[in-house]
């Protein structure tokens, strides 16, 4: 008989409080030779840790781990057809990465969220050698006798994309919906493949569901599903008010001829060139591709004043030097009165190097230590960003897992009934969502932010640029529907990427046709020490930058509003027709942003539901 090293029985807290009694005192003795019944029940093509899990019922949690290691280990001793199946279950939970291992905790904490008590107050005495008593909050109960919670809730693997969340925004609507796993030999493989793949990168995605070690995976039905839905989006286009190029070349029909047999959602699908894809940029000739990418809105200009008082401390090389500038000089001469307009900026580039400058003192060094995604939104961002959106008119910046209005209107516009399963759904979730005041608003652009940054290649990075660009789209689409298709070419919706240190605007418009442009602007990021003041120094203009997209964005839509409303009036007042001072819209209505297919129902196999539980909703996808 093997020994198995105790390091690997580490008990876990169960109910995530701490048990008064130690492992010895609590834990039922078990015969190292005694095999569970489910090894004898189930074939071992379909020996599974998950599944073993679900079905054992002793408790607590490592006593599980230790009836299943002991059990293979009991098996792998024998000379049966079985035996090899045990050791393989046995090398995956001990062996190298200990795929199994990792599993196993993931099924733990997943299982933790289903029981919660209210501030638990425990005690317990040993009983023998058969299990132990039990208190909470003055309930008494056997540990070995817990309730089985029953299989774990699994979340659909997701593409890139799958954002159609289904929510009932009453919350009455409470429903519970088991994902059994296959009985096929290769799901063992199939678990240690995907756990195999899981980084922190997934982990970044604070507050979202995700199943452990999901990775994007083409299903076949998905692949049937984009396709179909390209198809029938392409179309209905107007070849008329397609974008046709110098050459001849039509974009709307090069972008539908290569991916409209791929599977995998991608921006192209919505009618977004991304002027920072090279396979994108492959499917044109350089000349039309230097077309293309020539009709991306330009960027604002930093006004003189601004540019100025960032001058001021271009001479600081030591913290010293720059409080000594900061308290000697000033962002505005002593005898000139403060004007919002005018001094607003230069002031908030004032605001935030008195706050570097703290930073850059502090003895901690805490620029150079990570950070959860609060301290960089509490201490670097909310002034970077944040106050510097303060001075748009009848704008707000709305901070903490924002929903997008204008993606929420896309996903429920054939929405007419209330009936049961018919629930409305959410928008994609942000950071912060730039918007007008008011309950009817309008969106402007959106934040997502990362506690860290591991490349641009890295799955938080891409997946988080990924959902923006998407949701982007929804927000220029509503935009384009306020100003009637009138002024389309003037306008521009952007976004922000904050990961760590480092920032990225990226910015969208439509120039012709159906297609909008996603153009990413440079990489930046926050400086850790006075030496690399001039970082912030391009951070900052790239920042305001944005701030001046907005603004003028807003104000083309203002000034569209305007002049609508005064052509109505006097159309009222003289009783004939008035055109519009603004060029006239084009027959081609922008189309919607491509809807991720939905995923087919499974049904759901019969199971008794512990009496103890509380039914729990249904994993909601983003």
């Amino acid at each position: 008989m093997r020994d198995i090293p105790n390091s690997h029985f580490k008990p876990p807290n169960t109910l995530g409080v701490a048990f008064p009694l130690s492992l010895s005192q609590t834990l039922p003795i078990m015969s190292k030779k005694e095999i569970d019944p489910y090894f004898r029940q189930s074939p071992p093509k379909q020996w599974n840790l998950r599944r073993f899990l679900d079905k054992c019922d002793l408790e607590p949690f490592d006593t599980k781990l230790r009836r299943y290691v002991y059990s293979l280990t009991a098996i792998a001793d024998e000379n049966s057809n079985r035996s090899k199946r045990a050791q393989e279950l046995l090398n995956k939970y001990h062996k190298g990465k200990r795929p199994h291992h990792r599993l196993a905790r993931e099924w733990q904490k997943k299982r933790r969220s289903y029981i919660h008590f209210h501030k638990p107050k425990f005690s317990g005495v040993s009983v023998g050698k058969v299990e132990s008593i039990r208190t909470i909050n003055g309930t008494t109960f056997g540990t070995s006798r817990m309730p089985n919670p029953g299989p774990s809730k699994k979340r659909k693997v997701d593409s890139l994309f799958e954002d159609e969340t289904d929510d009932n925004e009453t919350g009455d609507d409470e429903t519970e919906t088991t994902d059994y796993e296959t009985d096929s030999y290769e799901t063992d493989s199939y678990e240690t493949d995907n756990d195999n793949h899981r980084s922190e990168d997934q982990d970044n995605f604070e507050g979202e569901e995700f199943e452990v070690g999901s990775v994007p995976v083409e299903h076949e039905y998905e692949k049937c599903g984009v396709a179909e839905s390209f198809l029938k989006n392409y179309q209905e286009l107007d070849p008329v008010c397609k974008w046709v190029l110098a050459s001849g070349m039509v974009v709307e029909d090069v972008l539908f001829k290569k991916y409209k047999d791929v599977g995998m959602e991608l921006l192209a699908h919505s009618w977004i060139i991304d002027l920072g894809d090279h396979e994108t940029a492959s499917l044109f000739s350089p000349a039309d591709w230097k077309e293309i990418s020539s009709l991306s809105l330009s960027l604002p200009q930093l006004d003189e004043l601004t540019a100025k008082v960032m001058l001021r401390f271009a001479g600081a090389s030591t913290t010293a030097k720059l409080r000594e500038i900061l308290e000697t000089t000033s962002y505005r001469p002593k005898d000139e009165p403060y004007v919002r307009e005018k001094h607003y900026d230069p002031e908030w580039v004032h605001l935030v190097m008195h706050k570097m400058l703290t930073l850059f003192e502090n003895p901690d060094k805490p620029l150079l230590k990570p950070h959860l995604e609060g301290w960089y939104d509490a201490n670097i961002w909310s002034l970077i960003v944040d106050h510097c959106l303060h001075d748009l008119k009848r704008m707000e910046t709305v901070r903490k897992e924002s929903t997008s209005l204008a993606t929420k209107m896309r996903k429920n516009r054939k929405r007419l009934t209330t009936v049961k399963g018919n629930r409305a759904k959410l928008g994609r979730r942000f950071d912060a969502i730039i918007k007008t005041d008011g309950n009817d608003y309008y969106e402007y652009g959106a934040i997502e932010v990362a506690k860290s940054f591991e490349g641009v290649m890295s799955t938080k990075w891409l997946n988080d640029n990924l959902k923006l660009a998407k949701a982007l789209r929804d927000m220029f689409f509503r935009l384009n529907q306020l100003v009637d298709n009138h002024v389309k070419k003037e306008l521009q919706v952007v976004g922000l990427v904050n990961s760590g240190l480092k920032c990225q605007v990226v910015r969208m418009n439509n120039p012709r046709g159906y297609v909008c442009l996603l153009k990413r602007e440079e990489l930046h990021e926050v400086p850790v020490d006075i030496e690399q003041l001039s970082n912030l120094f391009r951070l900052l203009k790239s920042v305001w930058q944005m701030k001046t997209m907005i603004k003028n964005c807003a104000s083309t839509v203002k000034h569209h509003l305007l002049s609508k409303m005064e052509a109505k009036l006097l159309e009222e007042l003289t009783g004939s027709e008035v055109t519009l001072s603004v060029s006239p819209p084009r027959t081609g209505v922008m189309p919607w942003t491509f809807d991720t297919p939905d995923k087919p129902m499974q049904a759901k196999p019969s199971c008794t539901k512990s009496p103890t539980l509380k039914s729990s909703r249904v994993s909601r996808r983003r």
